[in-house]
């Protein structure tokens, strides 16, 4: 037996699946958003909060607004080789210069930059999935 959603979150994926692809949820999170099906029912039985990339991407494929779910940034930057990659992407933009560290301010500033361009990120995401179309 398949336990309720917990949240607004994951009640609208699992509606949404259902409404627009008529497949199960983990054809859905193989398939279509490309993770793991137990990392999915964590998210639809609220048992875990998406990291926000993960989030934009379950919200283009189900046409559902990020804006109105409250995910956090902080998620988004959580494991080393994403700081990793992220420092990398900073000393392209000439942000810091090889061999300098991010601060945590600099990590805040972003996040915020982040939080407050959520619908342009959405948008972005949305584009790459019809262009791969």
């Amino acid at each position: 037996m398949r336990k309720e959603p917990t949240t607004e979150f994951g009640r609208d994926i699992r509606d949404r699946i259902q409404e627009k692809y008529h497949i199960s949820e983990d054809e859905f999170a193989q398939k279509i958003i490309k993770i793991a099906p137990s990392s999915l029912s964590r998210y639809i039985n609220g048992r875990a909060v998406p990291p926000y990339t993960i989030a934009l991407r379950i919200c283009g494929a189900l046409d559902l607004n990020i804006n109105k779910y409250d995910i956090s940034t902080k998620k988004m930057i959580k494991k080393e080789s994403d700081v990793i990659d992220l420092k990398e992407e900073f000393i392209k933009l000439g942000i810091i210069e090889e061999g300098e560290t991010i601060t945590e301010q600099q990590l805040v500033l972003l996040r915020g930059v982040l939080a407050s361009n959520k619908a342009m990120f959405q948008n972005i995401d949305k584009l790459v999935v019809k262009n791969k179309d």
